[in-house]
């Protein structure tokens, strides 16, 4: 199976790359250098809004798409601009290009329980609605919505998963709105 991983030098990314470099073809892209240089993954370094970045990462076909790239709460509210550009824009590109090649790939989309907005309800289901808040959560609802279309209209099979944030870690340049939830 061919693999995209966006995001892939991020720390959930190297991790997934690595479990799944063994058994599939992954190709890896982020805007960071190669961290896999040493382990022979295709690696497409580049801004998930620059086309050609898009289309080198997809010219072999794409089977999986893992969707981890963002432009992260904090830095979505700094620069709503460029948080739209790559959190919708360039995923709808993707998406599409994905689905492009006839082959009905399946499709894992990193999202937030920041779709939810703030404060979350005391239950959360599947029938809670969506809230967002913040930009970066709007942007979230925004592919999840896109995801759950192109899935109903049979071009790709589409799952989004809203991670909770339940990983601590430092602060730093990220973007993160918060060192740990």
């Amino acid at each position: 199976m061919r693999i995209l991983v966006t995001g892939a030098a991020g720390f959930v990314g190297q991790a997934l790359v690595a479990s799944l470099r063994e058994r599939h073809a992954v190709v890896a892209t982020d805007s960071a250098p190669d961290p896999f240089a040493a382990q022979q993954i295709r690696y497409v370094q580049g801004d998930l809004t620059d086309v050609a970045i898009l289309d080198e990462a997809c010219r072999d076909g794409v089977d999986a798409l893992i969707h981890l790239a963002t432009v992260p709460g904090g830095a979505a509210e700094q620069d709503p601009a460029t948080a739209f550009a790559v959190n919708v824009a360039a995923t709808a590109y993707l998406l599409d290009r994905v689905a492009s090649g006839g082959t009905k790939p399946k499709v894992l989309f990193a999202s937030s329980i920041a779709v939810l907005g703030d404060p979350l309800p005391p239950l959360v289901d599947d029938c809670t609605p969506l809230r967002p808040r913040m930009v970066y959560g709007a942007h979230k609802a925004m592919i999840e919505q896109w995801i759950a279309t192109l899935t109903r209209r049979g071009t790709i099979d589409g799952l989004s998963l809203r991670f909770p944030g339940v990983v601590a870690r430092p602060k730093g340049p990220s973007g993160l709105k918060s060192a740990f939830m």
